[in-house]
């Protein structure tokens, strides 16, 4: 403590002779004064009681009266560079590292290790660019080996705390965290091998266990299931593999039940073929009595008749020619031409190039029937069917109509609701349901029906069919 009345007091053996006089414009000092009773750092030289100087960090301060605010002298601690050695204690990793702690002016406070080269500035190539930067690195030559220098400045701007590190030494750290990291990344690679080992058994398994399980399909066992206790995806692959098995295995219950009522219905018909034969026979014994006693009306019948049984009950494919259909048609007209004598006549009128379209079989008689007995039976004078066919862009139209009673308000509503449901004809009879059916069967949505009536007025069918019918879901 130097008071300005002259006094000294120290803890020393000896006062350094720096503090013999008070040198208000000079380093602590100064430094103290312009703190204002704050406390100040610098650099500083001692003597100690050998007269050798250290170069020690000294921490001043003004003494300010609290009462008068008049300053009464200062207060000065000098820190020694042995201080600072016996406080750092190296660890394995920077045993190597040299720690300085310099001034602004480069001088060396103190150092970890001790280098004895207090008082004295540091030998640095880099010192003045140390000096005058803030913080940053280099790489230098330090006791003739590649070094790394680093250096960071106090706030205060008044020291410079510089590590130097051998780069051997640097690179024996990175050698040690490449290791490390490699370590690691050869754990990591163990642990995800054994995951993907892991998931791939939970996942190709199933998978191999369903292949397997497709093998014995392919080989006709409809009895297998697929069973999992997980809810994944191949759970559920799983549960529509068993899914399709079920209904697979139901089908072809469904067909081989259907092959045998199929076969059944085969030797039926085969054993049905001997009344068919019989029936044409007794047909013909008839018609040569009739032809023997002069009946030719009898004989015209039996031959209709005859031949509307023939067609009927042929074979083959379902599709047949107008005329062939129209041939029937006649037959059947001059069988009721005769049973209703005087109650109507027919007029057939036939665009000549339709002659050889296609067309299912029993179309047209089924129509013309329905005409004679809701038309004409109950009619007292005697009437016309209308029977018309006119070849058209696209297909061909079939127009029925009679001059007969027609039908009831009532009777045709029913009829025009089963049309719009596009349910059945049943109103009409079996034969119209049938004709509609068959229609459907063989051209699907692209026909169309259209029927009007007006009581005592009489009935008109009209029908427009194209001309490709229907094979499966498509249509040639």
């Amino acid at each position: 403590m130097i008071g300005l009345n002259g006094d000294r007091y120290f803890s020393d053996e000896y006062l350094p002779s720096a503090y013999n006089d008070i040198r208000e414009n000079w380093g602590i000092f100064r430094k103290a004064q312009q703190a204002k009773g704050s406390l100040a750092w610098d650099t500083n030289y001692s003597v100690s009681s050998f007269e050798k100087k250290d170069v020690v960090l000294t921490a001043g301060r003004s003494i300010i009266d609290p009462k008068t605010n008049e300053k009464l002298g200062y207060v000065m601690i000098d820190v020694k560079d042995m201080s600072f050695a016996s406080l750092y204690k190296p660890s394995e990793v920077n045993a190597k590292e040299q720690f300085y702690l310099l001034d602004k002016q480069g001088y060396l406070v103190t150092s970890v290790p001790s280098v004895n080269e207090s008082a004295d500035a540091v030998d640095l190539a880099a010192l003045d660019r140390t000096l005058s930067g803030d913080s940053g690195f280099m790489d230098i030559t330090w006791k003739d080996k590649p070094s790394i220098l680093s250096y960071y400045t106090s706030d205060d701007a008044e020291f410079k705390l510089l590590s130097i590190i051998p780069l051997k030494t640097v690179e024996q750290q990175d050698n040690l965290i490449f290791n490390l990291t490699w370590n690691f990344a050869l754990i990591g690679i163990i642990i995800s091998a054994w995951l993907a080992y892991y998931l791939s058994k939970t996942v190709t398994r199933p998978l191999y266990k369903l292949m397997f399980l497709m093998n014995e399909v392919e080989k006709g066992n409809l009895n297998i299931r697929f069973s999992s206790k997980y809810n994944d995806d191949i759970g559920i692959f799983g549960l529509r593999f068993n899914r399709m098995l079920s209904r697979l295995k139901s089908l072809l219950q469904d067909s081989y039940e259907k092959q045998l009522r199929l076969q059944e219905s085969e030797i039926k018909a085969l054993r049905a073929q001997i009344n068919p034969h019989f029936l044409y026979n007794t047909l013909e014994t008839v018609n040569w009595l009739a032809r023997l006693n002069g009946s030719s009306d009898i004989s015209k019948i039996v031959v209709s008749l005859g031949d509307i049984l023939r067609y009927s009950i042929r074979k083959g494919n379902n599709m047949v020619t107008v005329k062939e259909d129209l041939k029937q048609l006649q037959n059947y007209l001059t069988i009721q031409e005769f049973r209703y004598r005087d109650k109507f006549t027919s007029q057939v009128d036939i665009d000549e190039e339709v002659m050889e379209r296609l067309i299912p079989a029993l179309i047209i008689q089924p129509l013309v029937e329905n005409a004679i007995v809701h038309g004409m039976e109950s009619k007292t004078e005697e009437g016309t069917i209308h029977i018309r066919l006119r070849a058209e862009a696209s297909g061909m139209q079939i127009l029925i109509e009679d001059d007969g009673v027609g039908v009831d308000p009532e009777t045709f509503a029913l009829i025009s609701a089963d049309m719009v449901e596009a349910t059945s004809f049943e109103t009409l009879g079996i034969g119209i349901e049938n004709v509609r059916r068959r229609l459907y069967l063989s051209y699907g949505e692209h026909f169309t029906w259209s029927l009007s009536t007006e009581p005592g007025k009489g009935t008109r069918i009209e029908i427009f069919i194209p001309d490709h019918v229907k094979e499966g879901n498509s249509y040639a």
